[in-house]
């Protein structure tokens, strides 16, 4: 470095690390003695509903169409996967058609165990939901491509239409 650049690097790295130097009070996001400028004090700003805080009640119910996986607990080889017939019967090894329709996961597994009681002690049922095809939703009027879609998950409106293609131009 030159000796004439020395002083006015000195004095850039001054000026840099006094422009950084806290010259105000710090803020506390805890801090509820916050007020706005007209004087008043400001509470928190945002609360959480408390039924957004409940679980929820509407549990998935099993349907027609309806992938899932069903395994006794503690044998790897009685994993299988079955589909839910129209009739909304599931058939798993021995056990005759059994009516899942309507029921939750945890109904449909607690059944399942029930009927296993016959054939083995204390059977233990798993059921994994494997593929969702018994929600549909009906796309009609001026979309792109109306018909029946599958809803394999929660949508808006805005995701329906986009699914069928989007509005159609007249």
């Amino acid at each position: 470095m030159k000796p004439a650049s020395l002083p006015l690097t000195l004095i850039a790295a001054t000026l840099l690390l006094t422009a950084c130097q806290n010259t105000g009070p710090r803020f506390d996001p805890r801090d509820t003695s916050l007020a706005d400028p007209s004087g008043t004090p400001v509470g928190p700003v945002a609360s959480i509903d408390p039924e957004w805080l409940t679980p929820p009640t509407d549990f998935f119910t099993i349907g027609p169409g309806d992938h899932i996986e069903i395994e006794m607990l503690g044998d790897p080889g009685s994993r299988s996967t079955a589909l839910v017939g129209p009739d909304g019967k599931v058939y798993y090894h021995l056990l005759p058609g059994l009516d899942v329709w309507g029921l939750t996961i945890a109904e449909a597994a607690s059944l399942l165990e029930s009927d296993l009681a016959r054939y083995v002690t204390e059977p233990r049922v798993a059921i994994t939901l494997r593929g969702i095809r018994s929600k549909r939703v009906w796309l009609l009027g001026r979309v792109g491509a109306p018909g029946i879609y599958p809803m394999t998950a929660p949508m808006t409106l805005l995701e329906a239409i986009s699914l069928a293609g989007g509005t159609a131009s007249t």
